[in-house]
């Protein structure tokens, strides 16, 4: 049985999750031991955790030991193996002969014996998951997918039986995937950068099709936690053979050391970033949820919240909002390197409209709800950084968010609300502004359309947000910065920390592009992406990455990580694809 130190480099959930589910495709029992021991907090397995394992093997038929919640050790038996038993597995090859076990190519045709080979349970044409809270759906979907993509090819769902409720399927072999949690969680994609970002990504990497209907949004914060549903409709790997792509590097080769004369009958597209042409960006997608509540409002709501939780004092109600400091106390949007408790929040809820009178009323006549607020600023703070970029201007967004007061004209406004401006060449089209029941279910998604089809997301939730850098700043090279989530109770100025949310974010994306020399003579920048995909698309590739080498094999072998995953072959990678790139190489042989 294969052993993995789940305390290795980023050593939380995602490796669990992506160890699963290439257990349940190679059928191949693994253990996993030091599960998040690396983490400050509560350590061992949490409950979502176990959850998509959970639904992973009632899907493969498997069995697991362990999957509770906060233990430290999980062992795996996919594909209906007993517990403590199974049938000879390439684990047991390659121990009787280590000599052959250490070559990684030979460990990549041991792993491709294994997928085609080992028993496959039949897999279903509709499946329902039901969360009783708002968990995160896409968490639970992203262990499912691989196997279900696979498995699904050599077990058409023809034979349905009469209890599915879709009958009405244009292609037979579809998996419906039905399952109801959360849909906007902290630390885990949303339903729409999913469906804006994700999904049409897949489509391009050459993955067969992937839709999604969005039932009801799943919130895990707010007055009231709302538990959401979501329809996922799979197209399994064709059973004819994926085609390769017609600038595939290298010709499908596959030979598992039995002497293969033939192409498997299913095979996973093969997908090199590097093979890609990533294009320069055309237009950005706005997408906005939050609630109607006028920006007044949210004030003097904070401002009783304020006064019951914290001040009992009646001089505090005297005081001014704490938006500067000046004398070495942490400002609300400032880091502090320092701090051990993850950086309270400091303000004071008195006049709250000292620094937000101008938000509340930017030459609109009455104040404005939360949503217009938000959808205003982000399409102009979007803007201002594109037409910095094209003119090769350094940004000047601030490190502490303010509201700016600066004049806008009758014409930019009636601009931003026409919800499509040009910057550029770039289109800044406004996609989705919808209403929410409470101001923590706020959301900003910002999403980049490039030449050749590709797409990059950045997104801020507003309970989860914190002042510094987002996760992805966890790549080589780069010191990470203490941020912490705010209390709606004792969380400063909402309608500033929803600017703080708007400015993190644009600078996000920004971080994904560079501007490259136009070819107009005018000293006009065009505005690239750094990659094809942004840094978080990037570790949801990373398994289909591995399973199309593992079918279609290189001549050349790339460089591996080692058992600590040190060594990489790519820079500027998060964390997080380090770790996923070191759990398939310890499973496949290949990152």
């Amino acid at each position: 049985m294969l052993h993995l130190d789940g305390s290795t480099l980023e050593g939380g959930g995602q490796l669990v999750r992506i160890a699963a589910a290439l257990s349940a495709l190679t059928g191949n029992p693994l253990r996993v031991s030091r599960i998040r021991a690396n983490r400050s907090g509560s350590k061992g397995l949490k409950a979502s955790h176990c959850a998509a394992i959970k639904f992973l093997l009632d899907v493969c038929g498997g069995t697991a030991v362990g999957n509770q919640v906060g233990h430290h050790e999980l062992s795996i038996y996919p594909r209906g193996q007993k517990t403590g038993s199974s049938p000879q597995t390439r684990w047991e090859v390659g121990n009787a002969n280590s000599d052959l076990r250490k070559s990684a190519a030979s460990l990549q045709q041991l792993s491709l014996a294994s997928l085609y080979s080992s028993p496959r349970v039949t897999v279903k044409p509709e499946y329902d998951i039901r969360l009783s809270t708002p968990g995160s759906v896409f968490l639970i979907f992203q262990a499912l997918y691989p196997y279900l993509l696979f498995a699904g090819a050599y077990t058409p769902t023809t034979e349905a039986d009469a209890g599915t409720s879709d009958t009405t399927r244009e292609n037979p072999n579809e998996i419906r995937v039905n399952i109801t949690g959360g849909t906007h969680v902290s630390f885990s994609p949303s339903y729409d950068y999913i469906s804006q970002v994700l999904i049409p990504n897949f489509a391009k990497f050459g993955l067969p099709p992937l839709s999604m209907e969005l039932k009801k949004r799943g919130w895990a914060t707010g007055q009231w936690v709302e538990v959401g549903a979501v329809s996922l409709v799979i197209s399994p790997l064709s059973a004819n053979g994926t085609p390769p792509r017609s600038d595939n590097i290298s010709s499908p080769l596959h030979d598992s050391g039995r002497a293969q004369a033939e192409t498997p009958p299913v095979v996973f597209p093969s997908i090199e970033l590097d093979a890609f042409d990533k294009g320069f960006i055309t237009q950005i997608d706005v997408t906005i949820l939050a609630p109607d509540t006028l920006a007044q409002k949210l004030l003097k709501e904070l401002s009783a919240k304020s006064a019951k939780g914290r001040n009992r004092d009646k001089k505090l109600q005297k005081k001014a909002v704490l938006c500067h400091d000046a004398s070495g106390v942490r400002n609300p949007y400032r880091e502090q390197e320092n701090s051990e408790d993850g950086n309270e929040y400091l303000s004071n809820a008195g006049d709250q409209t000292a620094c937000m009178g101008d938000a509340c009323n930017m030459k609109q006549g009455p104040p404005q709800t939360a949503r217009e607020f938000i959808q205003l600023e982000t399409i102009r703070t979007l803007s201002r950084e594109l037409d910095r970029q094209v003119n090769r201007e350094q940004s000047v967004l601030p490190a502490t968010p303010e509201i700016d007061d600066a004049e806008i004209d009758d014409a930019e406004i009636d601009e931003m609300q026409s919800h499509r401006i040009n910057i550029g060449d770039v289109v800044v089209n406004l996609h989705t502004s919808e209403a929410t029941s409470h101001y923590s279910q706020t959301y900003i998604l910002l999403v980049a359309h490039t030449s050749t089809g590709f797409r990059l997301g950045r997104d801020a939730l507003y309970s989860s947000f914190h002042h510094g850098p987002s996760r992805s700043d966890s790549r080589p090279g780069k010191k990470a910065r203490k941020g912490s989530a705010i209390s709606s109770a004792d969380g400063g100025n909402i309608l500033l920390r929803m600017k703080g949310m708007i400015d993190q974010c644009v600078t996000d994306l920004m971080d994904e592009f560079e501007s490259h020399p136009g070819d107009q003579g005018q000293g006009r920048q065009i505005i690239m992406p750094k990659k094809a995909v942004d840094v978080y698309m990037r570790d949801q590739l990373v398994v289909f990455e591995a399973l199309g080498r593992l079918t279609h094999p290189h001549p050349h072998p790339r460089p591996h990580l080692s058992a600590g995953g040190e060594q990489q072959d790519e820079e500027g990678v998060s964390l997080h694809t380090r770790t996923a790139k070191w759990v398939c190489e310890q499973i496949l042989g290949c990152p």
